[in-house]
């Protein structure tokens, strides 16, 4: 009866000529080497695009108490965002939700960072104006006063730099 471990013999005695040098499994069987890596201090070409999925948070289900927030911000190394405007919505849309939405832009929905207030939760856009916002920061939307299980979405637009090697 073969077992388990003729059968990865076999197995990999079938693919092996396929696997080009330098990759994973390289020219030892059942050795593992690691991919080459870029340096960090290589990133150093500045390319800026839109934010694009970048902006879009995760949707939020608000609780029993018809609230929920999301964010949404910079995450790589060196990168920071030109937010040009938010928009919130929430899955009854701008007739059927009773919510209303306070947008932060700052590390932490604190009132100090407040940008805007008393949105409409089912459905608005607020323009940032170009808030340069760096690693850390983030577009905060916090919902009020909507229906348990309601679900309430974020999503940011403007421009993204990122380094790149």
């Amino acid at each position: 009866m073969a077992t388990l471990s003729d059968w990865y013999q076999r197995a990999l005695a079938a693919v092996q000529p396929a696997i080009p040098q330098g990759t994973w499994a390289g020219s030892q069987p059942g050795k593992l080497r690691r991919p080459a890596t870029v340096p960090q201090s290589d990133y150093q070409t500045p390319v800026t695009v839109d934010i694009g999925i970048y902006g879009v948070a995760a949707p939020v289900s608000f609780s029993a108490a018809g609230g929920g927030q999301s964010s949404a911000g910079p995450a790589g190394v060196g990168e920071t965002w030109q937010a040009a405007q938010a928009s919130v919505s929430t899955s009854l849309g701008q007739l059927g939700s009773a919510s209303s939405c306070t947008l932060f832009v700052g590390p932490l929905p604190l009132p100090a960072y407040q940008v805007a207030a008393n949105l409409t939760g089912g459905g608005t856009q607020f323009p940032l104006g170009g808030i340069t916002m760096t690693v850390g920061d983030y577009v905060w939307a916090v919902w009020s006063g909507g229906a348990q299980g309601e679900i309430g979405q974020l999503k940011v637009s403007g421009t993204r730099t990122a380094y790149v090697a």
